[in-house]
């Protein structure tokens, strides 16, 4: 015996074109339970099953009111019972686990582009500070303003300048007049 879902999937895979719309897809589900009724498109709400189809992997949702069958969907169809239940699980087991690779991919390549990107900052970072320690160095050393200074005040700047020179890879030297 056969689900309503597995007949649904045998109506819409015997259309030709199989491409069909929202509405033929409810038809689908109308008449594989077995309705007496004619079809009426207002009475009918299957969005939620047709949600969960189009998750496992069994309905391709393709534009705007174009919904197709996948090659899965195709091969549940032909199925009984419980051999479809069996391949929906394993359908479902490999599509989380795909689901799950991709996420922890995603994440990674997001952990590692902000890492890149803060590397640069502080690349960019580190060559605008040694640009403005030269500028120090050279304003202070080169111009000589540090020989303007009161001797507390010399003697720290030049520790600090000897530091800052080491750092920047800047040798101070004292230039002798000619």
């Amino acid at each position: 015996m056969k689900s309503i879902k597995h007949q649904t999937f045998e109506i819409l895979s015997s259309n030709e074109l199989r491409v069909f719309s929202y509405q033929d897809l409810q038809r689908a589900i109308w008449i594989a339970q077995g309705n007496k009724t004619p079809y009426n498109k207002s009475k009918r709400q299957y969005g939620t099953n047709i949600r969960d189809w189009i998750y496992d992997g069994l309905i391709l949702h393709e534009g705007r009111n174009e919904y197709s069958l996948t090659e899965c969907g195709l091969y549940f169809g032909k199925l009984d019972k419980l051999e479809g239940i069996k391949y929906l699980k394993s359908l479902r087991k490999r599509l989380y686990k795909k689901r799950k690779e991709n996420s922890e991919r995603t994440r990674n390549n997001e952990k590692w582009i902000s890492e890149y990107r803060l590397k640069d900052y502080k690349n960019d970072m580190r060559k605008n500070v040694l640009k403005e320690c030269k500028g120090a160095i050279e304003y202070f050393w080169v111009e000589g303003m540090i020989s303007q200074m009161r001797s507390d005040e010399r003697h720290y700047t030049k520790v600090l300048l000897d530091q800052v020179a080491n750092i920047a890879n800047v040798k101070l030297t004292i230039e002798k007049p000619i």
